[in-house]
């Protein structure tokens, strides 16, 4: 692994997992010694997490963590309901689709008990379900717009906070979801999407709760990009 990709790979790690907050600064120096690198990756890794929108650069100033908007939330939500269906679809209609067997059966074996001991390991495999999904999808403009989003939404949802409740009934979701991958029905892959993400999306929206640790931004007065105006 090259200095540039340790570097991003461990800021990023940093900033998902909540080490690195929300508006915090992003000092090369520090970072460097942090890192084991130095400072030129460290630099070229700070571009690619703004590419991703971790990380916003400043002229004069320097580089910060993004915060969280709550508009950006809800545009997130949008390209969200828009483009997981249709991966899931093209997910169950590939020709290989018995990949997902080892993953699913992972899921239904141990999704339940993983909350309860793991939950980094629930949501470890829950990542590696969406990537298997990508890589059925077998469209590498959408995996990367798709991943993107994803990558934004965990570190909304890691930031919140856990809810064992909310965790519990994703592990039936995200089984309904994947045996309609492996039965080849995309129609019904893509219905679960959507079910699932709406229910994603209500249990973030309680803003009021969550504007402490994400830093919400207070215009909170953007409709749920999900209503039926927005279809």
């Amino acid at each position: 692994m090259s200095q540039r990709d340790q570097a991003y790979e461990q800021m990023k790690s940093m900033i998902l997992g909540g080490d690195l907050k929300p508006g915090e600064p992003l000092r090369e120096q520090h970072l460097a010694t942090q890192t084991g690198t130095s400072r030129t990756p460290v630099r070229e890794a700070l571009h690619e997490l703004a590419r991703e929108g971790l990380a916003r650069l400043v002229p004069g100033r320097g580089a910060f963590v993004t915060e969280i908007a709550i508009p950006d939330l809800y545009e997130l939500f949008q390209l969200r309901d828009a483009l997981e269906p249709y991966a899931v679809q093209l997910a169950a209609w590939a020709d290989d689709r018995e990949r997902v067997i080892p993953l699913l059966e992972e899921l239904e074996e141990r999704g339940t008990s993983l909350i309860e001991e793991d939950v980094s390991s629930y949501y470890d495999l829950i990542a590696r379900l969406d990537a298997c999904t990508l890589e059925l999808a077998g469209n590498s403009r959408l995996s990367d717009y798709l991943t993107q989003v994803w990558t934004q939404i965990r570190r909304a949802r890691r930031l919140a906070g856990t809810n064992r409740e909310r965790l519990l009934e994703t592990v039936d979701e995200h089984t309904e979801i994947f045996r309609a991958i492996l039965e080849g029905d995309g129609d019904r892959a893509a219905e679960l999407s959507r079910e699932h993400v709406n229910r994603s999306l209500q249990h973030l929206s309680q803003l009021e709760l969550l504007r402490p640790r994400l830093r919400l931004s207070e215009n909170s007065g953007a409709p749920s990009p999900l209503s039926p105006r927005h279809r």
